[in-house]
């Protein structure tokens, strides 16, 4: 009997790991959690509203690096709160639309193309011509 409860103490505190590593694999893990290297996009929004332009990548890395610090988080994640830092248990996907980014929310708020940051000056979501730098078609 002991022997029974010790084993469903210890499957049952191996099922929460489980539970919690899956939470934390979320696609909108923290950035420090991502796995990403340099190059590769760690979240993809596949929005199949704008299929002909293909998804968007985002890269974390690519983006601490333009920061200049080590966990920039809070420049999107805390203050302003652009984009949650986790997806919660049931929660829809975030949807974000070029409507949106170009009334300088989510990503648009940076991406306006007069938002300068360690002297370097953060591209425009409004123009076509940089559509590409973020849609990746299939």
């Amino acid at each position: 009997m002991r022997r029974t409860k010790a084993l469903a103490t210890a499957l049952g505190g191996i099922v929460a790991l489980l539970i919690v590593a899956a939470l934390a694999a979320s696609p909108l893990a923290l950035a420090e959690e991502a796995k990403a290297k340099p190059g590769e996009a760690d979240v993809i929004f596949d929005d199949t509203s704008h299929a002909e332009q293909g998804p968007v990548e985002f890269h974390h890395v690519a983006h601490r690096e333009a920061f200049g610090e080590e966990k920039p988080c809070t420049r999107c994640h805390i203050k302003p709160k652009l984009f949650p830092m986790k997806r919660k248990p049931g929660e829809a996907r975030l949807v974000i639309t070029m409507k949106e980014m170009e009334q300088g929310k989510s990503c648009g708020a940076c991406h306006d193309g007069k938002t300068t940051i360690n002297g370097k000056t953060a591209f425009s979501v409004a123009s076509e011509e940089n559509c590409a730098r973020c849609h990746k078609k299939k």
